[in-house]
């Protein structure tokens, strides 16, 4: 349904023969920095990764790569955008190299907040020059207030939560009273007897898993080193979009292709969809026209950039997937 929407968008909207003119006429050079660009964003995350990692055993940085890799598989093919595949990179270290399994997801917890800081960052910025500097479609401005509402709610929730130990008690009882009495979850009963020795198995997972979060966040150099990676990371998104524009002979402001991106991103993130398809085409494109970019342009930049993305997050990703699920890479 969402790709008929899509293509039914751009039919009224766009000017396909002139967005198809646009990008055959895209430089080869261009391309080749694209393709450098992305492969950079890659290594450097799983760089920021493995430092994580390290911090608590050390493996070679060329073994957690195609771990790597794999993950960016899942994450580009569950619904989100980017998120997913840190349960599964957890797993692999932790049954691949014998690290426990709390020290290897609060590894992966660590990184991905490193990302979210920045992304926090660069999303205030973007919701704040979009708003009051552009005029977006309602649509969009009717979910970037949900979004800012939702971290806002989220931030004041956890702090309450926070300040009234007891009542957080009781929300966890709770759940688990729900997981543990669930009617698909049989295997859980069977495996524990009764609910307390659930709950006591759950409660003590959950104490050692913050445990080793806090323990790796008490690192400040490591922390600070990730925030940083983390910001390179961000900003080689960013320039690979620049330079997608440049490649079909047009330049887009810096700070139009930062909010865009980021608007994406949020939208994305929001309507939970496998690789945000669809929805980070349309945002893109809406979002460009209204910045002041022409449609054909917008379309074929957007195409070009997002080729990249799904060539990548879906196939040379997958390949590695393969190799590591098939051949049981160490």
């Amino acid at each position: 349904m969402l790709s008929f929407l899509v293509v039914g968008y751009l039919f009224f909207n766009v000017s396909m023969y002139e967005a198809y003119s646009i990008i055959i006429n895209t430089e080869v050079n261009a391309i080749l920095y694209l393709f450098v660009i992305e492969l950079f964003i890659l290594f450097i995350s799983s760089i920021k990764w493995g430092l994580f990692v390290n911090s608590i055993a050390r493996i070679g940085y060329l073994k957690l790569l195609p771990i790597f890799f794999a993950s960016e598989f899942i994450s580009n093919a569950t619904p989100g955008t980017r998120i997913g595949g840190e349960p599964y990179r957890a797993y692999k270290i932790s049954r691949l190299f014998g690290v426990d399994l709390s020290k290897s997801m609060a590894t992966t917890v660590l990184d991905k907040m490193c990302d979210y800081v920045i992304f926090f960052i660069m999303s205030l910025g973007s919701i704040f020059v979009i708003s009051f500097m552009f005029e977006i479609p309602q649509m969009f401005s009717f979910v970037l207030e949900v979004f800012v509402l939702f971290v806002l709610s989220s931030i004041v929730s956890g702090y309450i939560l926070e300040k009234r130990a007891n009542s957080e008690k009781r929300y966890i009882d709770a759940i688990f009273h729900y997981i543990y009495n669930f009617h698909f979850f049989a295997f859980l009963r069977n495996r524990f007897r009764t609910y307390h020795v659930f709950e006591r198995f759950c409660i003590s997972k959950m104490h050692k898993f913050s445990h080793q979060i806090m323990e790796l966040s008490k690192n400040r150099g490591l922390v600070e080193i990730g925030l940083f990676l983390s910001s390179i990371r961000w900003s080689l998104i960013y320039l690979q979009s620049y330079i997608a524009f440049l490649a079909i002979g047009y330049e887009v402001s810096l700070i139009t292709i930062i909010v865009t991106v980021t608007i994406t991103m949020i939208l994305s993130f929001i309507i939970a969809i496998p690789g945000g398809f669809g929805i980070s085409e349309i945002s893109m494109i809406g979002i460009y026209t209204s910045m002041g970019v022409p449609p054909e342009v917008a379309l074929a930049g957007t195409l070009l950039i997002r080729s990249f993305n799904y060539v990548f997050g879906l196939g040379v990703n997958y390949i590695v997937f393969v190799l590591v699920e098939g051949l049981g890479l160490k």
